[in-house]
């Protein structure tokens, strides 16, 4: 779907080594004076940052976010599978106030018949 703009994209900025140099140089027209966070990092196109002076080291991605994504993805799951197919079930959910109602008129009707 999007690879006709990408492959367009690419031959129009050179390829990927242009698309490094022309990044590193970017420079937007509106900046904030005395600071440095307009300019792009010199490791900007590494996926594995310096562990101690990166943005975001190599450890916190590889050991923090793995965890992090598994951890969202189960209970996204959790959360995601009853929504979706709840409709399948034999008996469809019943909010807990109602629960009780049939609990308690269960429990009223064996009182009344033990009372008889």
């Amino acid at each position: 779907m999007f690879r006709p703009y990408l492959l367009a994209a690419f031959n129009r900025i050179g390829g990927y080594q242009n698309l490094e140099e022309v990044y590193l140089k970017a420079i937007p027209s509106k900046i904030i004076p005395n600071t440095t966070c307009h300019l792009p990092r010199a490791d900007a196109m590494h996926l594995f940052r310096d562990p101690v002076a990166g943005d975001l080291p190599w450890t916190g991605m590889t050991f923090g976010l793995t965890i992090l994504a598994t951890w969202y993805w189960c209970t996204d799951q959790a959360s995601a599978h009853p929504c979706m197919f709840g409709h399948l079930t034999s008996t469809p959910p019943q909010p807990p106030s109602t629960r009780l109602q049939q609990r308690w008129r269960r429990r009223g009707s064996a009182n009344q018949s033990t009372v008889v």
